[in-house]
C-alpha cells in the first residue's frame, strides 16, 4: 500500500493511505486513484465536469523556494487531482495563496503548481485573501482581471449546468501595504453587485469568499450569514481562512424550516487541517463535498520523532468526512 507522506523540514513520518481514502463512495474510490502523477504514458486525462477541486490557503512564500513545507503540500494536493482517472474540470482556489503579504514572487512560485493544472485543462479560478495583493497576483495571473465585472476587485461567476459559483473579494488590505489585516469586508460596490447577481435567476447558487460569512457584511450592515439563507436559490456557503474543515446549518429566522450549508476548507499547506477537498455534484441534485486530509500541525511542522500523537488522531478522525449541499 501506498504511503501518504507528512513531511516537515527535518524528518518525515507516515500515515497509512488506507485511512482516508476507505469508503466506498464513488468519489473516494477515484481518489484511491491519485498516485502523485498523471499516467505514466503522459496521456492527458478525461476531465469530468461534474468534479471540482477546492483549494485553500496555500500560503506559498518565495524565500522558501520549492522545498519549502507549504509548496510541497501543494504539489502532493495537485498531483493528487492529476492522477485521478478523470480529473475535476474546474478548481477553485479560496486565497490566501501568498505566504507573505502578496509579493509577485509568491504568485510566481505557486503558479508553477497551478500551471500544472491549466495546462491538463482545469480551468482555475482564484479568490483574494488577507495575505494576498490584487497587484502581485495580476502580475502573474493577468488573465483573471478580465474575467472580474468590477474593476479594483477579483470577482468572478463561475457558472456549471446545476449550480452557479459566486466568488467574492473579502480582502481589506490595499496593494502597497504589507500590514496584513486579518478580518474581510466587502466594499460597497461589491455588496451592491453581490445581491444584484444572487437575487436574479434561478439556478441554485454556492457563494464563496476567503473569509466566513459572518463577518462579511450586506448594505444594511447585516451579516452575511443573516442575509444568504433568505435568499431562495443560495443553497450553501464556502470559504477558507480558519485552517480547519468545519461545516453547519446556517438557519432562517422566520421560521419555515429553510437552512444554508456553511462549510470551512482545510489549508493545502501551512498549519491546522491540511489537505484538499473534491465536489461531485451527483444526480440526487447534490452537491457531495469530500475531504481528503493529509496531514495536521499547529501551529508549524516538526520533526517526526517530536510530532504529538494527538495530530495523528486528527488526521484519523477526518478520514472519509463528507459535506452535501442540496441543489433540487
Amino acid at each position: 500500500m501506498k504511503e501518504c507522506i507528512t513531511e516537515c523540514d527535518s524528518g518525515m513520518s507516515a500515515c497509512t493511505r488506507r485511512g482516508f481514502l476507505t469508503g466506498a463512495t464513488s468519489l473516494a474510490a477515484m481518489a484511491a486513484t491519485a498516485t502523485g502523477a498523471v499516467a505514466a504514458s503522459g496521456k492527458k486525462r478525461e476531465l469530468d465536469d461534474n468534479l471540482i477541486l477546492l483549494l485553500a490557503d496555500c500560503h506559498v512564500a518565495a524565500g522558501g523556494g520549492t522545498g519549502s513545507f507549504a509548496y510541497r503540500r501543494l504539489q502532493y494536493c495537485i498531483d493528487s487531482a492529476l492522477g485521478l482517472e478523470k480529473i475535476p474540470r474546474r478548481a477553485l482556489v479560496f486565497g490566501d495563496i501568498a505566504g507573505t503579504v502578496g509579493p509577485k514572487e509568491d504568485y510566481e512560485l505557486s503558479a508553477i503548481q497551478f500551471r500544472r493544472l491549466e495546462d491538463a485543462g482545469v480551468e482555475v479560478s482564484y479568490m483574494m485573501g488577507n495575505h494576498d495583493r490584487r497587484a502581485g497576483f495580476l502580475a502573474v495571473h493577468s488573465e483573471c482581471a478580465a474575467k472580474s465585472p468590477l474593476p479594483g476587485r477579483l470577482v468572478q461567476v463561475v457558472e456549471t449546468p446545476m449550480c452557479d459559483f459566486i466568488l467574492l473579494d473579502s480582502l481589506i488590505g490595499e496593494d502597497g501595504d504589507d500590514k496584513i489585516v486579518v478580518r474581510g469586508a466587502l466594499d460597497p460596490v461589491q455588496t451592491e453587485w453581490l445581491e444584484a447577481t444572487v437575487s436574479k435567476g434561478d439556478k441554485p447558487a454556492i457563494v464563496c469568499a476567503h473569509h466566513d460569512c459572518e463577518e462579511l457584511l450586506n448594505s444594511k450592515g447585516k451579516p452575511l450569514e443573516e442575509f444568504l439563507p433568505y435568499i431562495p436559490r443560495v443553497r450553501g456557503f464556502i470559504h477558507g481562512h480558519i485552517h480547519r474543515w468545519n461545516h453547519e446549518w446556517q438557519r432562517r429566522f422566520d421560521g419555515d424550516g429553510r437552512f444554508m450549508r456553511r462549510l470551512s476548507l482545510p489549508a493545502t499547506g501551512n498549519w491546522g487541517d491540511l489537505g484538499y477537498c473534491l465536489l461531485r455534484f451527483t444526480p440526487e441534485k447534490t452537491a457531495e463535498v469530500r475531504l481528503f486530509q493529509n496531514d495536521y500541525c499547529y501551529p508549524k511542522p516538526v520533526p517526526a520523532e517530536k510530532r504529538p500523537r494527538s495530530w495523528d488522531m486528527i488526521v484519523s478522525d477526518n478520514r472519509n468526512l463528507v459535506c452535501t449541499f442540496d441543489l433540487g
